[in-house]
């Protein structure tokens, strides 16, 4: 993946992103006045830690067209998306859940499925195994 390194992007690239994603989803009401006044150290702690502008840009867009849909107020500043840009830096880097965890929990929410419906695991099994009880770490 391209990236941009510290010189080559800037604070107030990513500050005229959000301010243009903002006109884009809510129009002349998205307008502001000027920038939040941390606005600037926010998006240089993003470039420091490996953003790219398309990466802001698709979270701001996102977030943004969510907070419309929902009615919520509009964002004053970029640090609202803080914890967003920051989740997306740490999943184009592979910080992301590992894939056993995932099927760990797919496998233990079909277990409490089974448990809450035997009929379920009657159907899954043949009817085999009427007396199934569920292992310690699902009723607890």
């Amino acid at each position: 993946m391209l990236r941009y390194s510290v010189s080559d992007l800037d604070p107030t690239q990513i500050i005229a992103a959000f301010d243009e994603c903002m006109l884009a989803i809510w129009g002349t009401a998205g307008k502001r006045q000027a920038p939040f006044r941390d606005d600037e150290a926010t998006a240089q702690s993003w470039i420091d830690l490996g953003v790219t502008l398309t990466r802001c840009v698709m979270v701001f867009t996102a977030q943004m067209e969510r907070m419309r849909d929902r009615k919520a107020n509009l964002p004053r500043a970029v640090k609202i998306f803080d914890s967003n840009i920051r989740a997306a830096i740490a999943r184009d880097e592979g910080d992301d859940v590992d894939t056993w965890d995932c099927e760990y929990s797919r496998w233990r929410s079909r277990c409490r499925g089974w448990l809450k419906d035997p009929k379920l695991w009657q159907e899954i099994t043949g009817g085999q195994h009427r007396s199934w009880s569920a292992p310690a770490f699902l009723r607890g």
